[in-house]
């Protein structure tokens, strides 16, 4: 692992898994370390690092209760890596006990705008998404959302999984956004489109929440709609120059590191 940037950074380690390391502190979105999710869909992205190289950890965050975004096996893999220091978990409503039963005794469910002070002193709080939740076969009904994570001077906010979500603008004026994690792939067929952000959405939510940056997630790791693999990165490259946000946008492939650079003096 690289040394802490001082602005921060995120390393991106394929579809919604995310390192966000502020001021010392490591949180890690969606843990999905697992060769396969749901046992049939295959990881086509290169493996992910090792779950030792991952910890310690300061906070994990689980967006819903999908099986690409909620992976028991990875869940419980970074408990082990853990060892007496197990990280606090920070879930939306409906499935804290899944998580409590993979052996964590500190886990915290938030709804839309609450918020938690982790032990490192990050606050985090839960924003709203265009999606669903649920796990089959048993839970019909569970959360979603996003978080951000505020600490050490700086934001980073993670949508999740989330269509075009209507009250971006509300959170950019809550929150001063340094990096927005956003999702840009699965939108194909176009009702997909109603849960999944295509390219062209993530560039309407960076500029609805004022973010600085946009780190592109929820592509390139598993098929999972019909579109090409590759066609979410070309589609927003393009589209970004289009509208002039080319360099706005870090679009990494998996594993890959982005540094926060410094806010500008006022």
């Amino acid at each position: 692992m690289s040394d802490p940037a001082p602005n921060g950074a995120v390393r991106w380690l394929g579809h919604a898994t995310a390192l966000v390391e502020l001021g010392g502190a490591r949180f890690l979105t969606d843990p999905v370390l697992s060769r396969y999710v749901g046992m049939v869909v295959r990881r086509l992205a290169p493996a992910p690092p090792h779950v030792r190289e991952l910890a310690p950890l300061d906070g994990v965050l689980v967006s819903h209760a999908h099986y690409d975004h909620l992976d028991l096996p990875s869940v419980r893999a970074i408990r082990r890596a853990s060892g007496e220091r197990v990280p606090p978990a920070v879930v939306l409503p409906g499935y804290a006990d899944l998580v409590t039963k993979a052996g964590y005794p500190d886990v915290r469910t938030l709804a839309w705008y609450e918020s938690t002070v982790l032990p490192c002193g990050a606050r985090v709080t839960a924003i709203p998404a265009a999606h669903f939740g649920g796990r089959a076969p048993w839970r019909r009904r569970t959360g979603y959302g996003g978080f951000v994570i505020e600490h050490a001077g700086h934001t980073v906010m993670f949508a999740g999984d989330t269509g075009a979500c209507d009250r971006y603008a509300e959170v950019g004026e809550r929150f001063a956004i340094d990096v927005a994690l956003l999702p840009i792939g699965a939108y194909s067929p176009p009702p997909f489109r109603r849960v999944h952000m295509a390219p062209e959405d993530a560039l309407d939510g960076l500029v609805q929440l004022e973010a600085r940056y946009l780190v592109p997630i929820h592509h390139a790791t598993f098929r999972l709609s019909a579109e090409p693999m590759g066609a979410p990165a070309r589609r927003l490259e393009k589209h970004a120059r289009r509208r002039g946000l080319g360099a706005r946008v870090a679009l990494l492939r998996p594993g890959e590191r982005f540094a926060i650079p410094p806010r500008a003096a006022s």
